[in-house]
């Protein structure tokens, strides 16, 4: 049995610390033994209890604040590393990542890299601290043995902008045991208030403006002028939203659920899902939409045109940032001629995307780098 550690900051309820939860789901524990070491004490939206009590994993955590992990860290994973006979480091995350680059150990050290550090830093941290958290990012993933984008389009991206050679793809997936479709949508439409003949679009509002939320509130306005049988619920809390309800006040047909934990009901009862994301690695919120039937409509971004060319019949694009666009798009997806289908995003999901692929394709990687 080979021993992974797994080194993250904390395990905050994101889409990479849900991944990361996938990998060890489905990871074969007669052939591995995984260890997770956080660096930072854990948030109050931390997942934490889930690794442990579902997963039954034991998480080690430094508690270290940036400035104690400065001196003390690299020696407590050197240490952790020897004590526990690591076969393998799998980091991910600006923090970690830098922190393994700079360990000088024979174990293999492997990263993944789920965003475009040139434009997601600058977009999150304005741009002279992004330009320089992306440098930093960089230069660490080059001392690293090997890097794996969430997607074609994120790991091209390091190999032209950057030059990275030490870069392989392993595509994100989803957890089909809990996405997945409705048996009866409209016993759950009663369940959740939600109309029960009007078509229903979703999104979702993220915690920064990479989203474009407002983007599909006006389009959603527009539509709705048309034809008021359509609804459109917001998933999260983001800081748009408050933009979005203004443009959309006065009409009914919308909700704002803010942020809650059965998302995956609310994706069951719905028709289609829209994502104007300026910025994505590989989407979580799109693959588990799909998971649950929903054909998708995305802004033409990479990595939302790398889903659509694995599937064209399961979603559609729209340009970015353009409202007329994505209005386009909502009526020829409704058209009863579209060829897009849940069917479709449904067998994209089944065949190519899913957690337990996701997790054995890392296995895979494992393997083959532990001597």
């Amino acid at each position: 049995m080979k021993n992974i550690l797994f080194l993250v900051s904390t395990l905050r309820n994101t889409g990479p610390t849900n991944q990361l939860s996938y990998i060890l789901k489905y990871m074969d524990k007669e052939l591995f033994k995984p260890h997770i070491l956080t660096l930072s004490e854990e948030p109050k939206d931390s997942r934490k209890n889930y690794f442990e009590d579902e997963l039954k994993l034991n998480i080690i955590s430094l508690r270290l604040s940036r400035i104690k992990g400065f001196f003390k860290a690299k020696a407590k994973i050197r240490n952790f590393i020897i004590e526990n006979n690591i076969d393998l480091i799998h980091s991910q995350g600006l923090r970690a990542d830098s922190l393994l680059s700079k360990l000088n150990v024979n174990t293999p050290r492997i990263s993944t890299i789920r965003n475009y550090p040139q434009s997601d830093y600058p977009m999150m941290f304005g741009k002279l601290l992004g330009n320089f958290l992306a440098v930093k990012h960089i230069s660490a993933l080059r001392n690293l043995d090997n890097v794996f984008g969430v997607s074609d389009s994120v790991s091209n991206n390091l190999k032209n902008e950057y030059g990275l050679t030490n870069i392989q793809t392993v595509r994100n997936g989803v957890d089909i045991s809990k996405y997945k479709p409705c048996i009866d949508k409209i016993q759950l439409k009663k369940e959740l208030s939600i109309p029960l003949k009007k078509t229903i679009w979703i999104s979702s509002i993220g915690k920064g403006s990479r989203k474009d939320s407002t983007i599909i509130a006006r389009a959603f306005k527009k539509i709705h002028e048309a034809d008021n049988s359509n609804f459109l619920i917001f998933v999260g809390d983001g800081e748009l939203k408050i933009q979005c309800q203004k443009i959309l006040e006065g009409i009914n047909n919308t909700l704002f659920t803010g942020n809650i934990s059965n998302i995956s009901k609310y994706l069951q009862i719905a028709n289609f899902f829209i994502s104007s994301s300026k910025a994505e690695g590989f989407p979580n919120a799109v693959l588990e939409a799909m998971a649950c039937g929903l054909p998708a409509i995305l802004s033409n971004i990479a990595p939302h045109t790398e889903i659509i060319s694995l599937n064209k019949k399961s979603a559609i694009s729209f340009k970015l940032g353009s409202t007329q666009s994505l209005v386009d798009a909502m009526e020829n997806i409704v058209d009863i001629n579209s060829n897009i289908s849940t069917e479709e995003a449904i067998n994209l999901i089944d065949t190519q995307l899913t957690a337990d692929k996701m997790s054995r394709n890392y296995q895979a990687v494992y393997q083959e780098l532990i001597h």
